[in-house]
């Protein structure tokens, strides 16, 4: 026991000591007072009955430093097998504290108070530790911990109940700072990696990799990470990687929110697994928040659903990320990017890229929640129908706005009657708004399938889809309401029924609308028209106020504008200044401004006027 002075302990070895009785603490060194280190000192196969089986700081003027080849191992006590830090300071520094045991909370080290604190730097290592319950690696209760370098690895807790877990790290209430380090091959319950029970944990640069969560309970999982309750917080900054994380039983591969908020600041979430849900990402309850920023979601996969991400009752905010080559691999397993089930989701920009569902919604899959999508890509997602997207309850909702791209999607299906390689509406309310539905294929309804709910498409263009076999090669509509307002259904190619429009069932009604090169034909039927629409052949049966048929519109190609894949309206296109300027539709596709000549134009295009260039006299 040291009370102080100062002390160091140069190349001794301290072993094979007990503290025993209720309250025994230390087995091999109890720091009360002062300053006590460590240089090539061994602390070897000590037992305490409560708490720090090899060490056990005690005060908050007690500070305890581990140096150069020091070691702490083979340490055996109820709290913090190797070291346990009640208050004052405990530093690791080109350290090991290795192979010690719990059998209660911190197998290597345990952090009680708040007044308590370690630090980890140089290329330390935690390692090889068990607790019985929580924090194989390193417990931190209310204090706190600094990990700058090192390692914390292959350390397991083997808790079962509420609140257990904490492979490589558990924080109650405390705070953890992880800069550089690498958290890997560490096993619990729950937070193979890290478990965050109501604490703040900053993950700058460093690797969260190779970590296992064994449960197998609705609410286990996690990994890498797992956040237990509302006041959890986790933030990544820097360059950081949670990756190749495996939850074998449930759900999150990479991170599990139950409840609290991650926040993900050019995250690499790659090659995380989970047996249920969320491959790479997890919220579980409507308590749980999700914000990504910049990064990747990448290559991750769920035997169920929600390849790379899946929102069951939260909410997740996603802005400017690649999900991209998620999947779900379970026979009819769903949402191979992006899965939301009751909760909500609002994507900003980046990309939903290369995902693959063995069922339905490759690239997003909309249950009974809401997505928003605002600029960004939908691209090259492949699932059995709803290639790109899939709403499938009739409380779920799609909205999109701000030059959205949906295109290369894929719905793989050969039944004549599934569809949907763009969007596919089942039920719900999809709301489209300067979006391009672009280059889908699909058995049928390749651009988009809707078959029951309120389907609503302006200012958007639908183009080269191709329905291979079967009907409705921009549009297949079973049922329910569609609108279409200054849209553009041009060159989509079907093996049957109406190339731009197939239509039945429900409703379509067409306002300011073209319909052209439509092969054999841009409709299979009447359409209901608004006025001012233009087809250029008759089998859309538009005959309302304003309406033209039989006319060339003189769309130029499918051509990059604005930041936008449009048909241009060339000179002298019938389709200019002749439509009906709908309040509150102030812009076209790309943004420009309605009107620009004396009327606005029909379709999703609005021609900008050539400059007017003044004649200037010269004289002789």
């Amino acid at each position: 026991r040291h009370d102080g002075p100062d002390l160091t302990l140069i190349d001794v070895i301290v072993r094979d000591n007990t503290a025993s009785g209720s309250l025994g603490d230390g087995g091999g060194v109890s720091v009360y007072q002062g300053s006590l280190m460590l240089s090539g000192v061994q602390i070897l196969s000590n037992t305490a009955t409560y708490g720090g089986g090899g060490v056990h700081v005690n005060l908050s003027t007690a500070v305890f430093t581990q140096t150069g080849d020091s070691i702490v191992a083979y340490n055996n006590s109820f709290l913090g097998g190797g070291v346990d830090i009640v208050l004052g300071r405990g530093v690791l520094i080109d350290g090991q504290i290795v192979s010690n045991t719990a059998t209660g909370h911190g197998g290597g080290v345990y952090v009680t108070l708040s007044g308590s604190a370690f630090t980890q730097t140089g290329e330390s290592t935690v390692g090889y530790n068990a607790a019985a319950t929580r924090g194989g690696g390193i417990y931190v209760e209310e204090g706190r911990a600094s990990l700058s370098g090192g390692r914390i690895v292959s350390n397991t807790s083997s808790g079962t109940g509420y609140g257990d877990g904490g492979g490589g790290l558990y924080v109650g209430s405390g705070s953890a700072t992880l800069s550089g380090v690498r958290i890997q091959r560490n096993t619990a319950w729950r937070g193979g990696g890290v478990f965050n029970g109501a604490g703040d944990v900053t993950l700058n640069g460093g690797e969260i990799v190779h970590n296992t969560a064994t449960g197998t309970g609705p609410d286990d999982g996690g990994g890498g990470i797992f956040l237990h309750l509302s006041g959890a917080v986790f933030t990544q900054t820097g360059s950081s990687t949670i990756g190749y994380n495996n939850a074998s039983n449930r759900s999150g591969g990479g991170l599990h929110i139950e409840r609290g908020s991650v926040s993900l600041n050019g995250a690499e979430v790659v090659s995380n697994t989970a047996n249920s849900y969320g491959g790479g990402v997890y919220v579980h309850y409507d308590l749980g928040m999700l914000t990504v920023s910049g990064g990747q979601v990448l290559s991750n996969t769920a035997n169920t659903g929600g390849g790379g991400v899946y929102v069951d009752e939260g909410v997740a905010a996603i802005s400017g990320t690649r999900i991209g080559n998620n999947g779900t691999t379970g026979v009819g397993s769903e949402g191979g990017g992006l899965y939301v089930n009751q909760g909500s989701a609002s994507l900003s920009g980046g990309q939903i890229i290369g995902n693959i569902a063995d069922g339905a919604g490759a690239g997003i899959l909309i249950n009974q929640g809401g997505v928003t999508l605002s600029g960004g890509q939908i691209v090259s997602n492949t699932g059995e129908v709803g290639g790109g997207v899939f709403v499938a309850d009739s409380t779920a909702a799609f909205t999109q706005t701000g030059n959205s791209l949906i295109a290369y999607n894929t719905a793989s299906s050969s039944y004549h009657s599934d569809c949907g390689g763009g969007v596919l509406v089942y039920h719900g309310k999809v709301t489209m708004s300067q979006g391009q539905v672009v280059r889908n294929t699909a058995n049928g309804g390749a651009g988009i399938c809707h078959i029951e709910g309120i389907l609503t498409l302006v200012n958007t263009t639908v183009s080269h889809n191709t329905a291979i076999t079967s009907a409705g090669g921009g549009l297949w509509i079973k049922g329910g309401t569609t609108a279409l307002t200054f849209t553009t259904v041009a060159s989509n190619t079907a093996g049957s029924g109406g190339y731009g429009i197939h239509l039945d069932g429900g409703t379509v009604q067409l306002r300011d609308t073209i319909m052209a090169y439509g092969g054999e034909g841009n409709c299979n039927t009447n359409l209901t028209s608004n006025g001012y629409n233009l087809q250029d052949d008759s089998t859309c049966g538009l005959s309302g106020t304003g309406d033209i048929t039989t006319a060339d519109p003189l769309l130029g190609p499918l051509t990059e504008s604005g930041g936008s894949l449009v048909h241009p309206l060339l000179s002298g296109s019938p389709a200019v200044d002749i439509g009906d300027c709908v309040v509150g539709i102030t812009t076209d596709q790309r943004g420009t401004a309605r009107p620009q000549g004396d009327g606005c134009d029909i379709g999703a295009f609005e021609q900008v006027p050539p400059a007017y260039l003044p004649l200037v006299l010269r004289g002789y």
